[in-house]
């Protein structure tokens, strides 16, 4: 149903908690031909959604040294034959170029943006090495609202950070709120043997990082709750996955909320409209408008 195309591997970004560039490796990529016919394989294997995945995604194409870059990537992958979506994993709030969200115009790419945020407050993220402030970050987001209809805007937070105070915690919370991400994931700080943040001062006490993290995820489920609660009255296209029972279908929006509604297992491995009656938390329910269900293939 959905399969996950890993494009590019490895990262320099330095971040002061993360291991993966000393595991990994530099930032290399797979050549976008390769890419494309191997979307083209699994498209043809009856996969309709297609996840573009790498350790640092936006830094796609900077090694070929052709001009190939994550946009050029999106749009060509796009075009794959019998493909219905095709959705990003994760890139960085400084890597929304112009180019890649026009490329996200096309009908088959979904209007959602991970965006990993892990700090609302511009001390942490310096000390955490991060390459952009809280502001720059809010105004990428404004950005990708403009330029996309309606993106669905999901993030990672950390929390509990070597030195974090109470006060720069609050600067989070206000600043997710702010933003109104419709998806977070909320992680405590686990120190990492070999990182920066292994041997920094002000490590924090496990109950302090846990108050904080049950803290932050109420407001996750509070914004994801609204989130999916502005589509009740919508009609919406969902790429169904599963039976959560009989009689029942789950699946997803291109905007990435969860939605069940009844229907025959046969639509299974489809995409349909369904009309969004109601919610229930972060999740919705729904109709399906049968004239809008397409067959496999």
């Amino acid at each position: 149903m959905r399969a996950f195309l890993k494009v590019q591997e490895g990262c320099d970004a330095g971040c002061a908690y993360c291991i993966l560039p000393m595991v990994r490796g530099r930032p290399r990529s797979r050549p976008l031909a390769d890419a494309v016919a191997e979307a083209e394989r699994l498209a043809a294997a009856g996969f309709r959604e297609i996840v573009l995945t790498g350790i640092h995604l936006g830094l796609y194409g900077r090694d070929l040294g052709d001009g190939t870059d994550l946009a050029a990537l999106v749009g060509a992958v796009a075009e794959t034959p019998g493909l219905e979506r095709l959705r990003l994993s994760s890139v960085e709030a400084g890597e929304l170029t112009p180019q890649l969200l026009d490329a996200m115009r096309h009908p088959a790419v979904c209007p959602h943006l991970h965006l990993p945020l892990q700090s609302g407050d511009a001390q942490v993220l310096r000390a955490m090495r991060r390459p952009y402030s809280p502001a720059q970050f809010e105004a990428a987001v404004e950005f990708a609202r403009l330029m996309l209809e309606r993106p669905a805007i999901t993030t990672d937070v950390m929390v509990g950070f070597p030195g974090e105070t109470e006060e720069q915690f609050e600067r989070t919370l206000d600043f997710c709120r702010r933003v109104r991400f419709s998806r977070m994931h909320v992680f405590p700080f686990s120190a990492r043997h070999g990182t920066v943040a292994a041997a920094m001062p002000g490590q924090l006490a496990p109950a302090v990082i846990a108050r904080r993290a049950a803290r932050l995820r109420r407001l996750a489920a509070e914004l994801a709750a609204g989130w999916a609660e502005g589509f009740v009255g919508t009609s919406v296209r969902v790429l169904f996955e599963r039976e959560a029972r009989p009689g029942v279908l789950v699946g997803y929006t291109d905007r990435y909320v969860r939605l069940s509604a009844p229907g025959p297992a046969s639509l299974v491995g489809r995409a349909a409209r369904v009309r969004c009656t109601g919610c229930d938390g972060p999740a919705l329910r729904g109709q399906v408008e049968r004239r809008g269900a397409r067959r496999r293939g």
